[in-house]
């Protein structure tokens, strides 16, 4: 009921989509940051290049706030928005490795990863783990999470202009 609530206070939506998406984008890059450290300090994980990681985060960051507009554009309830959110990321999850490593998989599964940005994240991420530093290391799934990104706003955007429409 919070985002009721929040819709009846003297609030411009402007101003409510602009603090949602700040406050995601900052819930997203604390657990990335959180999971990073542990792995540093628990598991004495070494990253190759820790800016290479931090701009993956970054990128991983805005990409959840693209989605999470998204899913805000799709639906009209916050019942909707949960389980369109779980379906969302179990797909994602799912098609993008996480469950199973897609190097050990089927040349279509690797293919499809590389259309979800965990997918693209993984393979930077797994490359800065290896060894590979730099733009060699990032630069691909940058860009990869960059174009993910990119879409989902477009048809986000077209979405909302939609709904204001009708």
């Amino acid at each position: 009921g919070t985002l009721d609530r929040i819709a009846a206070a003297p609030v411009g939506r402007g101003a409510l989509l602009l603090g949602k998406s700040v406050s995601t984008f900052v819930y997203s890059l604390a657990s990335l940051t959180t999971v990073t450290l542990v792995s540093w300090l628990v598991f004495d994980a070494r990253w190759a290049d820790p800016v290479g990681v931090a701009a993956l985060s970054v990128a991983l960051a805005v990409c959840v706030v693209t989605l999470t507009a998204l899913v805000i554009a799709l639906v009209r309830t916050e019942q909707q928005a949960q389980g369109l959110s779980s379906v969302l990321v179990f797909a994602l999850v799912l098609l993008g490795g996480n469950f199973v490593f897609a190097s050990g998989t089927t040349p279509t599964i690797r293919r499809l990863a590389l259309f979800t940005p965990n997918g693209w994240a993984l393979r930077g991420f797994t490359d800065l783990g290896t060894g590979v530093r730099g733009w060699d290391a990032v630069g691909a799934p940058l860009l990869g999470i960059a174009a993910f990104s990119a879409a989902v706003a477009v048809v986000t955007v077209l979405l909302l202009r939609l709904r204001r429409t009708t």
